[in-house]
């Protein structure tokens, strides 16, 4: 019992030490100084130069020195007052001693009534002592990772190297490596362990639902599109997903939910992610406190224009868009989503500014906006369309015309304007985004 007691006396801590550096690392570490700097931006080693991070690599280090940096590492509580039952260890480190005695990560040396303190720590006695911390005698690989393969005397970087290749292994009893456990949902330290090369599975980071209609879900690392897409790889209890989108990151994937089966605000929910993706479970409390606003309006066709909303936007909501104090009627349309689509009067207005004001749209929560003035260039689009091959095979091909394309009487193109090779050859359908 007091050896599990220890492994989650262990994992816990590792779990409190959190930093909130953000540290970028172009490819995993290699040397003992890169692997520094990463253990150094996790907030597990300290260097000895207190104004700027200097690790001392190359420099010695005895068994008293070693502990001290691996307790320090691992975050374990110290009390500053604990003396250890070996007399042949320095006064500054009779407290890391002691706590490691108690963790049962060392029993000294010989027959147990020294430590050694002085002594030059080697590779098979730090092996030992980080096995210990990770719940069991391992048979596992990072011992070899880190080089400890002989039992030699070891400088700081080596204890470096140790420390890395430890954080990837998994405490026996434990579910995951000390590294997933340290980082938790710290988005900033997952970014830097996955970076680093120390987590390389992926993990869900967060799930956040600041709106009654949509969940965001952030992933540690680029997840498949496909597979992040399919709606039917997630489940949240209560709720009901129409749909995911993957964000310009690649990471961060927006789920939609049915007008039937939205949250309730101030509500506790539980997300659940297949093992297609990543199998976890994650809860997550909906707070919808915020007012809707409009961002923006983006001119879409001679007579149309989006306004896109900070949120979904009930289209059921009393949206109201004026043009020019009201000289150009304009009707407003909503799909529910975070984008409203307002067609004018007109044809086609003049090249001018337009002041533009909207009021009444509501979110889900029944949030009402405040009243948003916008002024719209109106500036004619003589640039000639130029249709790009996306992709093709044998069933599908993709055009990218990069704007709104349509026909002589201003509708949108159907089939009937494309064939292959004869005009006989009519695709069967037509999907115009």
């Amino acid at each position: 019992m007091r050896n599990f007691k220890k492994v989650i006396s262990l994992v816990l801590a590792l779990a409190m030490m959190l930093s909130s550096a953000t540290v970028a690392f172009a490819a995993a570490p290699t040397t003992s100084q890169e692997k520094a700097v990463v253990l150094n931006a996790l907030g597990l080693f300290d260097g000895v130069n207190v104004d700027t991070f200097d690790a001392n690599i190359t420099g010695t280090t005895n068994r008293e020195q070693a502990m001290k940096m691996i307790v320090e590492a691992l975050n374990w509580d110290v009390d500053l007052e604990a003396v250890s039952e070996f007399t042949d260890v320095a006064v500054w480190a009779q407290p890391y001693v002691a706590v490691a005695v108690d963790m049962e990560v060392t029993n000294g040396i010989g027959d147990g009534t020294m430590f050694g303190g002085t002594v030059e720590v080697t590779s098979r006695q730090l092996q030992t002592w980080i096995d210990r911390a990770l719940g069991a005698e391992l048979a596992g690989s990072w011992a070899a990772n880190a080089g400890l393969n002989e039992d030699v005397s070891l400088d700081r970087g080596d204890l470096v190297d140790a420390i890395f290749a430890a954080l990837m292994e998994t405490p026996i009893g434990g579910t995951q490596s000390l590294i997933a456990t340290i980082c938790g949902t710290n988005v900033d330290l997952l970014a830097i362990a996955t970076d680093a090369g120390l987590i390389t599975d992926l993990a869900v980071v967060s799930v956040t639902a600041t709106n009654l209609k949509e969940a965001v879900v952030v992933f540690n690392t680029t997840v498949v599109k496909d597979d992040a897409e399919d709606e039917t790889n997630y489940t949240i209890d209560g709720a009901t997903i129409e749909s995911a989108a993957v964000e310009a990151d690649g990471k961060t994937v927006v789920l939609t939910l049915t007008n039937a089966g939205i949250f309730d605000n101030s509500t506790e929910y539980t997300l659940e992610v297949s093992d297609v993706l990543v199998e976890t479970s994650i809860t997550f409390t909906v707070v919808d406190a915020a007012l809707p606003v409009a961002e923006s309006i983006t001119l879409t066709g001679p007579n149309t224009f989006d306004i896109t909303f900070s949120e979904p936007i009930d289209s059921g909501s009393a949206i109201a868009v004026e043009v020019a104090n009201g000289v150009y009627g304009a009707t407003p349309v909503g799909d529910d989503s975070n984008v409203v689509e307002v067609t004018l009067g007109v044809s086609s207005l003049d090249e001018d500014d337009y002041e533009v004001i909207v009021t009444g749209a509501t979110d889900f929560a029944n949030h009402m906006m405040l009243s948003k003035t916008f002024t719209l260039s109106y500036v004619k689009d003589t640039t000639i369309p130029v249709p790009v091959l996306v992709s093709a095979d044998q069933t599908e091909v993709v055009i990218d015309f990069g704007k709104e394309v349509v026909d002589e009487d201003g509708n949108p193109l159907d089939e009937t304007y494309f064939y292959h090779s004869y005009s006989s050859y009519m695709p069967s359908d037509d999907a115009n985004g």
